[in-house]
């Protein structure tokens, strides 16, 4: 059975996730933005940005665990 857990999205090389609350913590995050940069390299985007708010620390890390770094303040980059 399929189940909805969240959404994600890459439009202009930049990139959005969302999980929803009872699927966190599970790297379910993790797996999608590590799947969307892959995409992102087959179609050749030179970089992936994502915009993470200051408080939101487990976006931070998910992010970061792909190689995402930050660039600006809440301004993330991953040169593919």
């Amino acid at each position: 059975t399929w189940h909805l857990v969240g959404d994600i999205s890459l439009c202009s090389g930049a990139v959005s996730i969302v999980i929803a609350p009872e699927y966190q913590n599970r790297h379910i995050g993790r797996a999608a933005i590590t799947g969307i940069c892959r995409r992102a390299k087959e179609i050749a985007l030179p970089h992936l940005d994502a915009e993470i708010y200051a408080f939101n620390t487990q976006s931070r890390r998910a992010f970061e665990a792909v190689g995402f770094r930050e660039v600006a303040p809440e301004q993330f980059r991953l040169t593919l």
